[in-house]
């Protein structure tokens, strides 16, 4: 978790880790989504995995939770000088260069959760050995692209192991506990979540314009998901149907 820091404090300056430190706050805010989904999701997969509809459910709940997590990379990605500008001082604004890569990390960080085989399968030795192997890909990236990319070569490295880590636990889970994911939509979604940012960090405008061209990319990118079946209408119908019917019964 921390090597990243480690290792630009070697190579860079106490400075550069205070600015890559404000870059992990602010994509850290993503972690509140992620809670969320723990607490609800872990209960579900310990107690029911034996339940033919269990996959299913989980494959349903891991769409949702991409199309929120995506969200989040877009909005934070988009309006990090904005926040940096509001939280900080001039001093860390720098920072808003990793942010774009440090959400995604921070993301695929807490998504063993959807890949939940190997602890079902009590197969400690392979989490173990998988968590191992992310630590010294961490440590290796990050001395390779540090000297050529300072932060941002750091930023790159937590996002590909990041990465590395959540394909390994997802590909033994599915040897061990398949579940039937939409990985058209969920890879179409990623695409256009990569299209969408690499757009939206080139406004350049006025604090007012800027602000409404980038909350409009996000509705967009909230209309795409839609369009490509990453979270369709009824569903969203039926969330908000049964929030209603909680918020009426929590009042009563």
């Amino acid at each position: 978790l921390y090597i990243d820091r480690i290792i630009i404090k070697a190579l860079m300056s106490i400075g550069d880790v205070g600015i890559f430190g404000v870059g992990y706050r602010i994509a850290s805010i993503v972690s509140l989504l992620m809670f969320g989904f723990q607490i609800s999701l872990m209960p579900l997969i310990y107690q029911h995995y034996r339940e033919p509809a269990t996959p299913r459910n989980l494959a349903r709940i891991f769409r949702y939770f991409v199309a929120g997590a995506l969200l989040m990379v877009i909005g934070l990605s988009l309006f990090a000088r904005e926040l940096l500008t509001l939280l900080t001082t001039p001093a860390y604004y720098g920072a808003w260069m990793v942010v774009p890569l440090l959400v995604p990390a921070t993301v695929l960080s807490g998504m063993a959760m959807f890949a939940p085989g190997l602890s079902i399968a009590k197969r400690t030795g392979m989490i173990a050995l998988i968590n191992i192997t992310g630590a010294i890909l961490n440590t290796l990236l990050n001395l390779l692209l540090i000297p050529y990319s300072g932060i941002e070569g750091a930023a790159l490295a937590t996002l590909m192991t990041t990465a590395s880590v959540f394909g390994l636990f997802l590909y033994f889970s599915q040897k061990t506990y398949p579940v039937s994911h939409a990985w058209r939509q969920l890879g179409l979604a990623v695409l256009v979540t990569i299209a969408l940012v690499a757009l939206g960090l080139q406004i350049d405008l006025e604090p007012i314009p800027a602000i409404v061209l980038k909350a409009g990319v996000c509705l967009l990118a909230a209309g795409l998901f839609f369009a490509i079946g990453l979270v369709e209408v009824g569903e969203v119908r039926l969330a908000s149907a049964l929030l209603r019917e909680r918020f009426i019964s929590v009042r009563e």
